[in-house]
């Protein structure tokens, strides 16, 4: 060999400056290694208990372990085939790469469950009622109330099922990418995955929401005023101090994953897309189907989907390129986005996007509405004459010497409550005197052979607690009560008390008017039929 032939320039990853020296780890790396830090570092200031055991981390690691296992043992069996049963350990190497590409993905996983509760901590409001409006003024309606025609109780399982199946698709695509040997293609479907999440995490800070399931509760078409608008129109106050529910509707990420995975599976492994496509498209109408998201969620999850899947893979390309001097040469040449791919991949998307969570997060004025709308409950709780009830009662509680409450009586709406939904009780109080400590109303529901609905809560949702009642002021206490299908129909009966939760005693019932008095100290408010 000449000295002509071996003097040609240095490879580049001899000749990488300074400069591209951090550009070692990928794009993905650097989000999760970012992740865990800030995790640590909250954890290190008493901000966040990070957890690692919960049952869905759990799930999510057990089938990680079972991909890395299968994927070590097709990767053995390929190598012994091509080499001999003594060169099997050569899938090792491959295996470090496998656990390389997907441990981003791992410390998202690890991320979401974590942070998911902690998003009221960097934005405490609550933009349930914009999210309802902002649908009912771009889509003339409400989808998520729309679809409950549809819903079907032998449909509901797989339903759910589909919902709760996310992480399974993603793993089954990178996992076949890996093994038919499209290692970049896993690549950039991994990191869209990953930025998709993250994107969406910043949605829920600048968006909080939980969804018209737990903000409305459940819709009674046969009630008056619309069902759970009506009553629930204020419960943001209560629901906004609960941290057990989190705040991750805008946008729908189930949407957005899903949408990446149909997007990545029909460029790279055309029949997983065809496999994926029906219970895909079921888990996308399921966020609607079980109410768990208001329909702009959806469409912004979708604009978040295309949006990443046609950047991801430019940015990992331009990435590879500072990091090594080249594109590596799995990486596909990409059509330059402009025209209309930039129209309908970049502009459109990002307008659907981005405009919603600006809107609802710093222009929407609905949010400024929130002591309007308590006040607007306590004048429709709170009044000095009572409306009058369907069924009077006049029963008279007391803690001790004379009646300090008085339940005037009840009204059940509808006056057959069919099992499996949810029925509206009212209850109208009347204070007779002060009353102190921390009394709250139960209400239990009994239908036949012992089954049970209890509605333990504080009137008007915690606005206004007996403690604070006054003399003279009649207290309109309104909810949903769900009965569950189990239930036996038949007659049932309604049973009220006021109890204090920190001892557990019950408020004496000294005069139970028109009402039946049990054993346990309940009264016996009505007997509506279950069906």
């Amino acid at each position: 060999m000449t000295d002509s032939q071996t003097s040609g320039p240095p490879p580049a990853e001899s000749r990488r400056a300074w400069w591209q020296w951090p550009l070692y780890l990928r794009f993905a790396e650097y989000i999760a290694l970012g992740t865990l830090a800030v995790g640590f570092w909250a954890q290190s200031k008493g901000l966040v208990q990070l957890v690692w055991t919960t049952s869905f981390l759990r799930r999510g690691m057990t089938l990680f372990a079972i991909c890395v296992g299968l994927t070590l043992v097709v990767s053995a069996v390929q190598h012994g085939r091509r080499a001999g049963p003594t060169h099997a350990w050569k899938a090792l190497p491959d295996m470090l790469g496998f656990v390389r590409d997907w441990a981003p993905m791992v410390v998202l996983l690890a991320g979401f469950e974590n942070a998911l509760m902690k998003v009221q901590a960097f934005n405490p409001r609550l933009l349930d009622m914009d999210l309802h409006r902002l649908d009912e003024v771009l889509f003339f309606g409400h989808a998520e109330a729309a679809i409950q025609a549809l819903v079907r109780d032998w449909a509901t399982p797989w339903v759910i099922w589909c919902y709760d199946a996310l992480y399974v698709y993603p793993v089954v695509l990178g996992v076949w990418l890996f093994w038919v040997g499209k290692r970049w293609q896993a690549r950039d479907f991994l990191v869209a995955f990953v930025v998709a999440g993250f994107v969406g995490y910043a949605g829920y800070v600048a968006v909080p929401a939980i969804g018209p399931a737990y903000y409305f509760g459940r819709p009674l078409p046969t009630v008056p005023y619309g069902g759970y608008v009506y009553d629930y129109a204020a419960r943001f106050q209560v629901l906004a101090s609960q941290p057990l529910l989190p705040r991750n509707c805008f946008p729908s990420l189930h949407t957005g994953w899903a949408v990446v995975v149909m997007l990545f599976s029909w460029r790279q492994a055309r029949w997983l897309f065809w496999v994926f496509l029906g219970p895909l498209l079921v888990l996308i109408a399921a966020t609607l189907y079980l109410r768990y998201h208001y329909l702009i969620d959806l469409v912004s999850g979708t604009a978040l989907a295309v949006l990443v899947s046609a950047l991801v893979p430019r940015l990992h390309a331009a990435w590879e390129r500072a990091r090594c001097g080249v594109a590596p040469p799995e990486a596909a040449e990409l059509p330059p986005m402009r025209g209309r791919r930039f129209a309908w991949e970049f502009a459109v998307p990002m307008f659907l996007l981005v405009a919603p969570a600006v809107y609802l997060s710093g222009f929407s004025g609905l949010h400024a509405e929130e002591p309007a709308r308590k006040k607007e409950l306590l004048a429709l709780g709170v009044t000095d004459q009572s409306a009058a009830p369907k069924r009077v009662i006049g029963a008279q509680f007391s803690t001790g010497g004379a009646p300090e409450i008085e339940l005037v009586g009840v009204d059940v709406e509808p006056e057959s409550a069919p099992v499996g939904g949810s029925f509206r009780l009212t209850l109208h109080w009347r204070s007779l005197r002060p009353v102190a400590g921390a009394w709250e109303v139960f209400v239990h529901v009994n239908g036949p052979g012992g089954t049970r609905a209890n509605w333990d809560h504080k009137p008007l949702s915690g606005l206004h607690p007996i403690h604070a009642w006054q003399p003279g002021q009649h207290v309109r206490d309104a909810g949903v009560i769900e009965l569950r299908a189990s239930m036996a129909a038949g007659p049932g009966e309604i049973w009220v008390g006021l109890w204090d939760p920190p001892s557990g005693k019950r408020m004496a019932v000294v005069n139970p008017g028109k009402g039946k008095l049990d054993k346990d100290g309940r009264l016996l408010a009505a007997t509506p039929a279950l069906r």
